[in-house]
């Protein structure tokens, strides 16, 4: 099998060895195309090369899987018609739940290690409580941090409650200067500068994707975090949900 990995860094080393050490030396896939995470920021190149996405389409033949993490519908249609197989890492719901563990683990080592007080004494607010926000708050209380949750779903809130877990709405947001870290998980702009201005020695760690923080000072964005922390065990997740496909 002819595999052709884009992009760089560890996690695309990894996974391309660990591809090449393991697909199957028979399969009706003759061609294995392995795209990045993303697989585009801009829509027009692959991420992390100055290759176009356009391009693309036209390494496929039949039969060719392509692999990849939020690829455009119409290349994917393009892809589909040349015959070729897609598998899109971003509605793979167990590559996900792998995904958002070591995004919160990461989170957690980079602030914990950069901190001077224990973990016990810290005063921690999430806000979202999806994929990477369960894991921050499950480790976060694990650890012994004063957790508090802000969400805006009611039943959610509920359930916090129930469990012991502070939550709030998000409209209660203005009270973050009693915080030491306040970690954003929302890919929403739910952050305003109004929120944290009077709260100037507040830590702000944003794991969303987007720029909904761009105009609020202080902010520690920390993106990529699987690929950053963990190149091997990220590398590795990724390969293994492909070879699933083959």
């Amino acid at each position: 099998m002819e595999i052709l990995s884009f992009g760089a860094g560890g996690r695309m080393e990894e996974c391309a060895r660990y591809l090449r050490e393991r697909c199957p030396t028979e399969s009706d896939t003759e061609r294995l195309i392995v795209l990045p995470i993303p697989t585009t920021k801009d829509k027009k190149l692959v991420t992390g090369t100055d290759l176009p996405l356009s391009e693309i389409p036209n390494l496929v033949k039949r039969g060719t899987l392509v692999a990849g993490y939020g690829i455009p519908d119409g290349i994917g249609d393009e892809i589909c018609l040349r015959g070729g197989v897609l598998y899109d890492a971003l509605y793979d719901e167990e590559f996900l739940e792998e995904n958002a563990e070591m995004t919160a683990v990461g989170a957690l080592v980079k602030i914990i290690g950069t901190e001077k007080t224990f973990p016990g004494g810290l005063r921690v607010g999430v806000v979202g409580f999806g994929r990477i926000g369960k894991r921050l708050v499950r480790h976060l209380l694990f650890l012994g941090a004063r957790v508090r949750v802000y969400s805006g779903n009611r039943d959610t809130l509920q359930s916090l409650h129930s469990a012991g877990v502070e939550g709030c709405g998000y409209g209660e947001l203005h009270g973050v200067s009693e915080l030491d870290v306040l970690i954003n998980t929302a890919p929403a702009g739910l952050l305003r500068e109004s929120d944290v201005r009077d709260a100037p020695r507040l830590r702000i760690v944003e794991l969303a994707s987007g720029n909904g923080l761009d105009g609020i000072p202080r902010v520690e964005k920390m993106p990529s975090l699987p690929s950053v922390m963990f190149p091997v065990s990220a590398g590795r997740a990724y390969a293994e949900r492909i070879l699933t496909r083959l």
